[in-house]
């Protein structure tokens, strides 16, 4: 069931909801079980992580089996079931801080991992130059555009720049050349907020994507622009509604069969 970084919550509610909501089943009857393997009835489980009320330590390290944590993910949680459960400042913070070594060395390992699969820096400044990159790549992931010729027509630009994109993409590990075919590859393209490269990134798809404004679908697409006045703490409730959108999106996208190419892109941003 894991499937994210257990050490980077500060909440071990929030924690367990997001490995709940990122299970195969997309959490439907998950507070059951648990609350079978907890000996507890269900409708406690559900006041307390949707609620005020807090778990023993008992049930702590028994939820540690149940989600299969590792020795290092196991001490984190208790620890920030202890937390969470204390009484005073004093102690939230002597608790806080016994966390800050195990936080430290799980992403030590995580950023090991990524780097095994992910672009080099000199890579990642040519992929996130030109939008086409992205596309040709996306597109390998569709049979009927796995050829120079048929990427070359579905991008609109000329064969040499298709041949020159593939011969990149396939260097950088990006796509894999089987005979006449290029398919997508198992390299990662993720960049974070600190990168330089993020806002080139999303200038290049923002003005792709405004090209198709005059030629808008509207069964299948969609432009929303709407300026209105808010308060400060419903801005983050608009932020928070986007992520779940986008976790959403990212559900769909991981089991869909690719036959097109989109372009999501969302703004939600305070002007002044």
């Amino acid at each position: 069931m894991k499937t994210i970084l257990i050490e980077k919550y500060d909440s071990y509610k929030d924690l367990i909801n997001d490995l709940i909501n990122n299970s195969s089943n997309k959490g439907r009857g998950e507070f059951n079980k648990i609350s079978e393997y907890l000996n507890v009835h269900s409708t406690l489980i559900s006041h307390i992580f949707r609620g005020d009320k807090h778990i023993t330590l008992e049930q702590a390290f028994l939820l540690c089996d149940y989600f299969k944590f590792d020795e290092n993910e196991k001490e984190y949680f208790i620890l920030l079931v202890q937390e969470e459960r204390s009484g005073t400042i004093q102690l939230k913070n002597y608790f806080k801080q016994k966390r800050v070594p195990l936080k430290e060395k799980a992403f030590q390992v995580e950023k090991k991992i990524k780097a095994k699969n992910e672009l080099n820096e000199t890579d990642q400044y040519k992929f996130y130059s030109q939008w086409y990159y992205s596309a040709v790549r996306l597109l390998t992931s569709i049979e009927k555009y796995q050829s120079k010729d048929e990427l070359a027509k579905k991008v609109n630009l000329p064969l040499p720049l298709i041949e020159e994109a593939l011969h990149f993409l396939t260097n950088a590990n990006l796509i894999k050349n089987e005979g006449n075919k290029f398919k997508i590859g198992t390299k990662r393209t993720h960049i974070g907020l600190d990168s330089p490269l993020v806002w080139s990134h999303h200038k290049n798809w923002r003005l792709k994507a405004m090209e198709r404004h005059g030629f808008i679908n509207s069964k299948q697409e969609l432009i929303f622009t709407s300026p209105l006045t808010i308060s400060y703490k419903d801005l983050d409730k608009v932020r928070e509604l986007a992520l779940d959108f986008i976790e959403k999106v990212k559900e769909i996208v991981e089991e869909t069969e690719p036959e097109t190419l989109a372009i999501l892109n969302i703004d939600w941003i305070k002007l002044f």
